[in-house]
């Protein structure tokens, strides 16, 4: 069995599965436009490439996107790699292409008549020095919050994207950089609910910010390049300035390329386990 037949093979198994079992919820892009448009969201990783593609449609329209499965998308490297995707399931495509630190890669999607190419260069695994629960006074408030720090590669400016979902939902996300602290660690916060509304659960485990007792945290931190920073960033600042992201494709699509290493953590929250702020 050839190196796409066996990838193409384990994809489906895996795309299926996800279909059939999953309930989390990724970020929620809500495009800005009248008319429709490619969107194409790709991501480069140690393990693999794949690469998402959808039309837009009306928003009246009831679905607003459909999967495109005869794009023809191509990976290139900088270190004279090549690899053509391979269309798996609900306008997935594969390859086998793996990132390696320092390379820079290039998507080229043809579709519908229609190029578009975007770069991302692959970024070093990051290391996290800590995560924890903590009690912090904001006010009048006691609050909770997940106090995350990355440890900062010296001498070299580093971007970072940062997910966390609870029970396999998204519940919080940012993009890091370290601007203005170049060689020490770099911290997020995330809010989570006051002690008075702690283990006060919601109508359901999708629709509430409340942290309770057991629940699964998964935490991803993608070392980014700086035109993925772009992107993540303007899209954080969509619900404000009611536009969409900044380009990361030439050729007028949506959406965008990153080549990125990911560290992931598990934990188990347990409120015997939260540390008051020093």
């Amino acid at each position: 069995m050839t190196k796409h037949n066996i990838l193409a093979t384990t994809l489906w198994a895996l795309l299926t599965l996800t279909a059939t079992t999953a309930c989390e919820h990724e970020m929620d892009i809500d495009y800005h436009q009248s008319e429709p448009r490619y969107v194409v969201e790709a991501s480069l990783t140690e393990e693999m490439t794949q690469v998402h593609i959808t039309s837009t449609r009306p928003m009246s329209g009831g679905n607003t996107e459909e999967y495109i499965s005869d794009a023809q998308v191509v990976v290139t490297g900088d270190d004279g790699t090549r690899d053509t995707a391979i269309y798996a399931n609900k306008g997935y495509y594969l390859a086998a292409t793996r990132g390696i630190a320092g390379h820079t890669y290039k998507l080229e999607v043809n579709a519908g008549g229609q190029r578009f190419t975007s770069t991302s260069t692959m970024q070093r695994k990051p290391v996290m020095s800590q995560c924890r629960f903590v009690w912090k006074k904001i006010m009048s408030l006691k609050m909770l919050f997940i106090d995350l720090k990355i440890e900062d590669f010296a001498n070299e400016t580093n971007y970072y994207y940062v997910h966390v979902y609870r029970n396999d939902y998204s519940y919080r996300w940012a993009v890091i950089r370290d601007n203005g602290n170049p060689d020490g660690d770099l911290q997020q916060l995330f809010s989570c609910c006051t002690d008075e509304n702690l283990n006060k659960e919601g109508s359901s485990e999708a629709d509430t910010d409340v942290m309770c007792e057991g629940d699964r945290i998964r935490l991803e931190i993608r070392a980014i390049d700086r035109r993925a920073y772009d992107y993540l960033a303007s899209m954080e600042r969509m619900s404000s300035t009611g536009t969409n992201p900044i380009d990361n494709f030439d050729g007028g699509c949506l959406g965008y390329f990153s080549a990125y290493s990911q560290l992931t953590r598990y934990f188990v929250f347990r409120e015997k386990n939260i540390e008051e702020d020093e």
